[in-house]
């Protein structure tokens, strides 16, 4: 299994994450097997699934005939969490809200890891990993919520469909 935006395997974005992190230079000393699972109650391990809605005028294989011409399905991207937090950062930045239109699915079909929003937006990143609660799923709904929910002690949730 890979993730849909980089393209890398599982353990790779894992990996790249704790080096991103700095977990690999503080805990070095560790066999990478235990360093692993320590790191997995803290950094999100598995793939996050984000959901979005697909428009189309071309009739999909597995769809009945509609009359009006447009057909509306749902697809699923599997993304790591580096690249899912880079995704939610940048579309806070550029569109002060977070991705809930359909073409803001666009943020997650990044195909490049040294991405150049990484340095940019290195401070909001590192916001990101240790003051938000992200979920497993998130559904890009025009319905959802626009900005991450501010809890207790400067914490941030982000859910994943509506409010």
């Amino acid at each position: 299994m890979q993730c849909s935006c980089c393209k890398y395997s599982r353990d790779e974005c894992f990996e790249y994450v704790l080096e991103k992190r700095g977990f690999l230079k503080l805990l070095n000393h560790y066999p990478r097997e235990i360093l692993f699972e320590i790191a997995k109650f803290v950094i999100h391990f598995d793939f996050h699934s984000v959901m979005h809605t697909v428009k189309t005028r071309a009739k999909p294989s597995f769809m009945n005939y509609d009359e009006d011409g447009e057909y509306y399905y749902v697809k699923t991207k599997l993304v790591c969490t580096w690249c899912f937090q880079l995704s939610i950062v940048q579309c806070l930045e550029l569109n002060k809200h977070l991705p809930k239109m359909r073409f803001e699915i666009t943020y997650f079909m990044n195909t490049k890891r040294e991405w150049i929003g990484e340095e940019i937006y290195k401070d909001e990143i590192n916001n990101m990993f240790t003051n938000y609660y992200l979920p497993k799923t998130y559904v890009v709904d025009f319905y959802r919520q626009s900005q991450p929910k501010q809890l207790e002690n400067n914490k941030f949730i982000i859910l994943p469909n509506k409010e």
